[in-house]
């Protein structure tokens, strides 16, 4: 509506005839006059802008003021403005503009005096925007539009549209459609719009996007929503990603980029005359590069449900054995033809006439566990032997088996122990509890025989003999045995154990479990490059070791021998063994296997010995010997792990968590407490406190059964944005020094170079300038100039001899010399009433000064050193002292007297 062209107004003058128009011009004007009147509207103001004024010498008014002088007294009250001033009040005939709207009207008529000004109508002024005088550049705030009530018949059917209503019809608007939002909207909002647009707000009730929409009305702020649940610990709730990768290696073009094949689709084409390459492809998801062996090695990761066929490798995939034909067969028995080069194609992604062609390698793809071991922790690195073809692969240990401790060894038995002290358990970092045990023989006890036929024996149910040994029996409160009461559960590692003994001292015993830390898991963390074989995996042996002589060093070679020989018993005068036949076996010289292996570490909280690089087999029961310390032990147990491979081109990797979701160990996971901690809570963080908004959040878009909490980000309204070209201050454009400055710093040289006056440099100009233009900081020119440090010597050619020492004396000390100091000894020294103080401590402290670098220069001087002339800063301590004498002045006329052999004159007054 606003500036209607179709108002009646404009309109007079191609209504009236042209006879009336031309003989009555003055009803023409009335006519359309008085219709402007009926399309007006008025508007009050508040907010006048000052107006310039002459002003008085005196302390008055400040201004001339009428006082109703003309013939009709409208004058009254009025003021004479400056006419050469910039504001003045609002004039007639004058165009207003509101700042805000950008809307114009015409003033029909002014009453400023009572706050008034009225205009041709126009609706879409807003009401608390400012008005400027066109003409005038006078300034007001419109405080009510009010339009004439025939204007407003005229057009009361377009207020009902919020386009064409009264800003002052807003709030009518608003209690309608904007019922449960705030009155107080932030000023920069377009109100009209937002009313036009509320059904989005109400129909993303509950989503962040209302929350958006919400804040950025009420405080022109984008909040930060967030959900506490994210963060809240749910049982197996973490991200397993498992990747499908294929390795290549660049062909052609040589310059181009692997990693542009992303989002491609890559394409084993069929090769001619070779019926094993069949066609494959996959798209690639992301590219990894690697420098293996002086080669770059791409890793593509594959879409899973993009790939179709099998892809080979460039070095045989897919080729069997050569029957005595020289016919290449495959391992189903087809021959083949010819054996080409296996290639792969994929478009570049930045260059779609760019192919780029890639040869395909084998890899590492499966790890089976052929033996475990034991005592192995996760992440313990496994040896890949036999990969004489391929390198760079790395599979390392990712679970072992939990399980019981299986029986307690006795080291070393100590004394003073009883039958039922316990055993301590400390189950730090082995992951398991519950182990318990006493100390169930003491002073020997009873050895199983392997062969007895004496009577007297002890026979078990299973028919074995036990014998007691006389030197197990020595009274001596020793720990033969202890009993495993509970084995525990939940070990992947050996627990340190302690005894709980009134008198006992000295045992050592340790736990053995051997099914503890065996493989149950690998992970593969890199799958190598060009495995045309499969490899075997072996691993460091932690074997327990007991009879230790003392401590194997790290890095020692250990040696262990097995001999294999056929023992026999004597029955005549030739160990031989009959056969059926009577043939004789003939005992063979003893034959051995030695087997070595480098020592890692040693718990000796566990007897755990770890040996890496083992060659042969470790044997229970041997002696191993280490080749530095001469440290012997036994065997206890030593089982080694055993893997074997296979070998593919696309293969999976063994996955992991992409997420710590689920991860009873993280830190920033919450347990669920159903109030903040939650499905049903959400937080908004902005700039303003909680209690301004929860009560109009909640009526507006607060979803039913949820909480809200508010926290309170910092915000200001600085704009922190670099400028560029000029700076703006006070709305006056300033030259470009801010960004020159920018320049100078960021482009220029800031430095300062050190130098001397005889270094053979020169002060440069302007070097006391914290930031220059561009110059060239040579080596010839300094920017300070360094003070330099020097050592006065004052020689003499007079040499005394000092303690024995010949010097050369200097003179640089004030103080009195030596001798000096031993002539005035019976004085300044005295003990007397006049005591300076000085005692021979303090002469102890003297020091010998003044004889330049060489001795005894800081030496403390001796009595004899005190007769030379040599100086000292020493001060000697001097005193004065005040005599008063008295004379009877009727006979002392005398102006001249001798005192004390000393002539003294006196001046009497």
């Amino acid at each position: 509506m606003a500036t209607n062209d179709k108002k009646i107004s404009n309109l007079v003058s191609r209504q009236l005839p042209e006879f009336i128009q031309s003989q009555s011009p003055a009803l023409l004007e009335f006519v359309k006059q008085y219709y402007t009147l009926l399309e007006s509207a008025q508007i009050t103001l508040t907010n006048i802008g000052e107006i310039d004024q002459i002003l008085l010498e005196t302390e008055v008014e400040g201004f001339i003021q009428l006082n109703a002088t003309d013939e009709f007294g409208n004058d009254d009250g009025d003021y004479i403005v400056d006419e050469q001033s910039g504001k003045g009040e609002f004039i007639k005939g004058e165009i207003v503009t509101g700042q805000t709207s950008g809307q114009t009207a015409v003033i029909l008529a002014e009453d400023v005096d009572n706050g008034k000004i009225f205009v041709s109508a126009n609706t879409k002024f807003i009401t608390g925007e400012t008005i400027n005088g066109a003409t005038s550049n006078a300034t007001a705030v419109i405080g009510k539009y009010r339009a004439n009530p025939i204007e407003n018949i005229t057009q009361l059917l377009e207020y009902i549209d919020i386009d064409d209503s009264l800003d002052d019809f807003f709030v009518r608007f608003k209690n309608k459609f904007l019922e449960t939002l705030p009155n107080n909207l932030d000023t920069a909002l377009d109100k009209k719009l937002f009313t036009k647009r509320i059904t989005d707000l109400y129909n993303a009730k509950g989503s962040i996007r209302a929350n958006k929409l919400f804040f950025q009305s009420l405080f022109n702020e984008t909040p930060e929503i967030y959900y506490p649940n994210r963060d809240m610990l749910r049982v197996s709730d973490g991200d397993w990603e498992v990747s499908t990768i294929l390795k290549v290696t660049l062909v052609t073009p040589t310059n181009a980029n692997t990693g542009n094949l992303v989002g491609q689709t890559i394409t084993q084409q069929i090769v001619l005359d070779n019926i094993v390459i069949g066609e494959a492809s996959a798209v690639v998801d992301s590219v990894t590069k690697k420098i293996i062996d002086g080669k770059e090695v791409s890793t593509l990761i594959l879409k899973r449900d993009s790939i179709t066929g099998t892809f080979l490798s460039s070095t045989g995939d897919g080729v069997a054995l050569e029957d005595d034909s020289g016919i290449v067969l495959q391992e189903t028995g087809d021959e083949i033809d010819l054996q080409t080069q296996v290639l792969i194609k994929g478009v570049d992604n930045s260059n779609p006439n760019t192919i780029i062609t890639c040869a395909v390698e084998s890899v590492i793809g499966d790890v089976n566990i052929v033996s475990g071991g034991s005592y192995f922790t996760k992440n313990d690195d496994l040896t890949i032997v036999n990969d004489t073809s391929g390198v760079d692969a790395r599979i390392v240990v990712d679970t072992v088996r939990a399980d019981k401790v299986d029986s307690i060894f006795v080291e070393t038995g100590g004394s003073g122990y009883a039958v039922g002290d316990g055993i301590v358990v400390n189950n730090t970092d082995t992951d398991g509890d519950g182990l318990v045990a006493v100390v169930s023989v003491v002073n020997g006890g009873f050895l199983l025989e392997s062969d007895a036929e004496d009577q007297g024996q002890i026979l078990l149910e299973s028919g074995n003999i036990l014998v007691m040994e006389e030197e197990t029996n020595g009274n001596l409160g020793d720990i033969t045995d202890v009993n495993v009461v509970f084995g525990g559960g939940g070990y992947t590692s050996l627990p340190s154990l302690t005894i709980d003994s009134v008198s006992g001292s000295g045992a050592e015993v340790f736990p053995v479990g051997e099914n503890i830390g065996r493989i149950t898991k690998v992970r593969v963390l890199d799958h190598g490059f060009r495995y045309e074989i499969a490899p075997n995996v072996t691993s460091n042996v932690h074997t327990q070791v007991y009879n230790l002589t003392g401590v194997f060093d790290p890095g020692e070679t250990v040696t262990s021998t097995t001999s294999y020989n056929i023992l026999l018993e004597s029955t005549d005068e030739r160990d031989i063994i009959l056969l059926e036949d009577e043939n004789l076996i003939v005992l063979e010289e003893g034959n051995q296997e030695t087997t070595t292996g480098t020592v890692v570490n040693l718990n000796t909280s566990t007897n755990i010995l770890e040996i890496r690089d083992v060659t042969g087999s470790f044997v229970p029961g041997e002696t191993i010997v280490g080749s530095l310390t001469g440290t012997t032990a036994t065997l206890l147990n030593a089982n080694a792990a055993s893997l074997s491979t296979t070998v593919g081109t696309i293969v999976n990797t063994t996955g992991g968590f992409s997420t710590v979701d689920g991860h009873i160990s993280e830190s920033t996971k919450r347990i669920q407490d159903s109030f903040y901690y939650q499905d049903y809570s959400y937080v908004v963080k902005v700039g303003e406190s909680i209690n301004l908004w929860r009560d109009e959040l909640k009526r507006a878009i607060h979803p039913a059964g949820f909480e809200v909490f508010g926290e309170v980000t910092i915000r200001t309204n600085v704009n922190a944005k670099m400028k560029t070209g000029f700076v703006r201050i006070n709305d006056i454009i300033e030259p470009d020094e801010v960004v020159e400055l920018f320049t100078l710093i960021f482009a220029e040289k800031v430095g300062r170079r050190l130098g001397t006056v005889d270094d053979g440099t020169s002060l440069r100009s302007g070097a006391t300038n914290t930031i220059e233009e561009s110059v060239s900081f040579g080596t010839n020119t300094r920017d300070v100039t360094l003070t330099r440090e020097y050592n006065i010597k004052m020689n003499s050619s007079r040499t005394r001899s000092v303690q024995g020492v010949n010097v050369r004396q200097g003179f640089i000390y004030a103080g009195p010399r030596y001798s000096t100091i031993n002539r005035f000894a019976s004085t300044a020294f005295d003990t007397t009433a006049k005591d300076s103080g000085i005692t021979l401590q303090t002469l102890n402290n003297v020091k010998i000064s003044g004889t330049g670098s060489r001795p005894p220069d800081g030496n403390t001087p001796t009595f004899e050193t005190f007769t030379s002339d040599l100086r000292t800063n020493f001060s000697i301590p001097t005193e004065i002292t005040s005599i008063t004498l008295l004379f009877d002045q009727n006979s002392f006329d005398e102006t001249t007297t001798t005192f004390d052999n000393n002539s003294i004159t006196f001046d009497v007054i």
